[in-house]
């Protein structure tokens, strides 16, 4: 195996609230989490998830300054798909720039979008889709059903990120 590492959040809004799942972001606590990651864990790999594109840069700059390859996934949560279609070009222009600066890295684009993100299951936020889906799984026929229905609209969704992503990173 090439790459041996952990995820790392820096702050996911679950809820849509503007409360991020680490708080306060503490670039020192994140410099001593990647000193852990490389040397107890002894990993040479981290995939830093997030929302907020500046704590992604950060945690990566500091991933690579103990030499871990970084798996760098921006994540919008409950975000439309104007809305990411953005926000990963955003993302994918602060990547390239950590890359003209040497970290190794790679971007991950589009994690889980189809329960987290708004467009592809019905609901507006992630409780919603959840318990949408939740009532899907209960048969394996009624799952292939809501995979289909979500196949329909999330072939568009990729295209878009697809789009997007290259043309920056």
């Amino acid at each position: 195996m090439k790459y041996r590492g952990v995820v790392y959040d820096v702050g996911l809004d679950f809820n849509d609230t503007g409360e991020f799942s680490v708080e306060p972001f503490n670039p020192a606590l994140v410099g001593h989490d990647m000193r852990v990651i490389a040397n107890n864990l002894h990993a040479n790999a981290v995939r830093i998830e997030g929302e907020e594109i500046h704590r992604l840069v950060t945690a990566a700059r500091l991933a690579h300054s103990v030499g871990l390859t970084v798996f760098f996934n921006p994540w919008k949560m409950n975000a439309s798909i104007d809305k990411t279609r953005v926000y990963m070009g955003e993302a994918a222009q602060a990547a390239e720039q950590l890359r003209a600066e040497g970290v190794d890295i790679a971007f991950v684009a589009g994690c889980e979008y189809s329960i987290f993100s708004k467009g592809i299951f019905p609901g507006d936020n992630f409780k919603e889709r959840g318990m949408w889906f939740g009532a899907y799984s209960i048969s394996w026929a009624l799952t292939i059903t809501a995979a289909a229905k979500a196949k329909k609209h999330m072939l568009p969704v990729l295209n878009v990120i697809a789009a997007t992503s290259p043309s920056q990173f």
